[in-house]
């Protein structure tokens, strides 16, 4: 399981990431789950573990763009995605 955030813009997403990588906080850019149809097709992946800190800075800047966090846990049957 792991979370990803969603922007409606790519452009948004590097940022993040550029600024995440800054921070040595964990994290990868990924194809956005078709299942969820929304944003620019990329998504940030992390680990719950810096979920807050993510939230903090998402919070803190200006990311206009920004859609949700979404839960995603994958299992054998699937995957369940869920915005929290």
């Amino acid at each position: 399981m792991y979370y990803i955030a969603v922007f409606r813009v790519r452009g948004q997403t590097l940022r993040l990431m550029r600024e995440l990588e800054n921070l040595h906080i964990p994290a990868s850019i990924i194809n956005t789950p078709r299942g969820l149809n929304i944003g620019c097709g990329l998504s940030i992946r992390f680990d719950g573990a810096y979920l807050q800190k993510i939230v903090k800075i998402i919070n803190s800047n200006s990311y206009y763009s920004f859609y949700g966090i979404f839960f995603v846990k994958v299992n054998n049957k699937g995957g369940l995605i869920r915005i929290i």
